[in-house]
């Protein structure tokens, strides 16, 4: 199955159901993404509907992508920008999953703006900018990262409160 019929089998059963669904193959073969399931079921279960801000958190796979590339090369290799760019678009969609989580959690961050600027990655993208994108991931990703850190585990204290 393609993912764009994966997505359509999603939208019908949710549309039956009522409510959003994830189709997710099952056994989840490759380790790392076996633990981001699992970790994700726990805190879906615990905070349903918003999502794990583990996604805020993409300083690693930012920090890999762009290993020992300058920004001349990064402006020549179509995938390190591709891959970037998703890396922002999955922060963006994390923040708007928190919805007003966000502000309680990392009242300092520009919410609305990080927001805006998953549109513009969906939406503008034949006009991005490559230094943008390029500052991004080498500056904001990187402070945003390190304050997003310990945020799952604040969300898991605010829960065991309840």
């Amino acid at each position: 199955m393609d993912l764009i019929r994966l997505v359509a089998l999603e939208r019908r059963i949710g549309e039956t159901l009522g409510r959003r669904v994830e189709i997710l193959p099952e056994p989840v073969e490759n380790p790392r993404l076996r633990g981001n399931v699992e970790r994700d079921r726990a805190l879906r279960s615990k905070h349903d509907p918003a999502h794990s801000p583990r996604h805020l958190i993409e300083k690693t796979r930012v920090e890999r992508y762009l290993f020992g590339m300058d920004r001349k090369e990064f402006e020549q290799n179509d995938w390190a920008r591709d891959a970037i760019e998703r890396c922002i678009d999955r922060v963006c969609e994390a923040v708007v999953r928190l919805g007003e989580q966000a502000d309680e959690l990392m009242p300092a961050q520009p919410w609305g703006d990080i927001r805006g600027m998953g549109n513009r990655l969906r939406h503008a993208y034949d006009r991005i900018d490559v230094d943008v994108v390029w500052r991004t991931a080498k500056a904001r990703l990187l402070e945003l990262a390190a304050e997003a850190r310990p945020a799952p585990a604040r969300l898991e204290g605010d829960t065991a409160k309840r």
